[in-house]
């Protein structure tokens, strides 16, 4: 339906903060023999619990695709880093951030061609449809996604930006 554009958002706020400490279990869980550091950094004020504005599904959907990524990337005894922030562009639209981290860098190839279909490398099973869904789930609920690669610091970093309720 998002590809053929006749998905319709019925947008309503959800704990982003929640959802991916959720996920975090599960991937404990399914990382286990990696022995990876997977932990969730962000300012804790009470009242406000990063309340995003989108499809709850959609979204674990979303960064559940992003997240498994990072931790197939991330060499064993490693991190995974994942920051949530907010960004208040302006008073009208404000939005919070997701950005995952990991040891290792997106080889330089596939770069360009990241969030496209079919993309994929040094994965025996890899569809190349997990980054591309993403980014179509993050359109979808008027957020975006970028890829960030820092060759001399050995990391990627994906952040996910989707607006907040």
């Amino acid at each position: 339906k998002i590809e053929t554009g006749r998905f319709q958002l019925q947008a309503k706020p959800f704990s982003l903060a929640n959802l991916l400490q959720k996920m975090i279990e599960v991937l404990k869980k399914t990382f286990q023999s990696k022995l990876l550091l997977i932990y969730l950094d962000y300012e804790e004020d009470g009242d406000e619990d990063y309340l995003a504005l989108g499809d709850e599904s959609l979204s674990y959907s979303m960064l559940f695709n992003l997240l498994k990524n990072a931790c197939e990337a991330a060499p064993s005894k490693t991190r995974v880093s994942i920051a949530l922030l907010r960004n208040d562009a302006d008073d009208s639209h404000q939005h919070l951030q997701v950005k995952i981290q990991n040891i290792g860098v997106v080889p330089a190839e596939i770069r360009e061609t990241f969030w496209q279909k079919y993309v994929s490398t040094g994965k025996e099973n890899g569809t190349g449809i997990g980054t591309y869904s993403a980014k179509l789930l993050a359109q979808a609920q008027h957020g975006e996604v970028a890829l960030a690669v820092d060759d001399d610091a050995n990391n990627t970093s994906v952040s996910i930006i989707i607006p907040s309720a």
